[in-house]
């Protein structure tokens, strides 16, 4: 810090302690510049009539950035679950009025299968994830729908085609 002791006396206080020397610069028009320096500082004042100005700071040095607060890491998004039906596949055509369906969701799932206009059948998965369901067709196109529970966005469609024996 630089502080005055009239309008054209500088001295030096609350500065590192010197290493280097004091150094003094001659007047200017009326007034004193001084340059105080060691290693890593410096400050220098010039002061004319009741004028004085003050400048210092440390070689190397820069502006301290603004701390940013760090933000708070958003969680991935929970994939929904997943619905796979292994057998039969989409468009079978088959000679039994009904068909077993097998497949795998995660364990303890319930799987609908919707009926409309009359309801929905379920079943639930095992343990392991495995769940069949029987399912009565009629002659020609069957378009099956299922999902887990009543999460629209598992749903799943499969074509079965009923074609009895002649």
């Amino acid at each position: 810090m630089i502080t005055t002791v009239g309008p054209r006396v500088i001295a030096a206080a609350a500065l590192p302690p010197p290493t280097g020397l004091a150094k003094r610069h001659g007047r200017v028009a009326g007034g004193r510049r001084i340059a105080f320096g060691g290693p890593g500082w410096w400050a220098y004042a010039l002061a004319v009539g009741s004028v004085i100005a003050t400048l210092s700071g440390c070689f190397g040095s820069s502006q301290t950035p603004t701390p940013q607060p760090t933000p708070t890491p958003t969680p991935a998004p929970t994939p929904p679950p997943i619905l796979l039906i292994t057998s039969p596949e989409d468009g079978d055509v088959v000679r039994t009025p009904s068909v077993q369906l097998v497949g795998t969701a995660p364990a303890g799932a319930e799987i609908v299968q919707q009926i409309a206009p009359f309801g929905d059948r379920r079943t639930s998965a095992d343990d392991n994830g495995d769940w069949v369901l029987t399912v009565d067709l009629e002659e020609g196109n069957n378009d099956l729908v299922f999902r887990i529970g009543d999460d629209e966005a598992t749903t799943k469609t499969l074509r079965i085609v009923y074609e009895p024996e002649s």
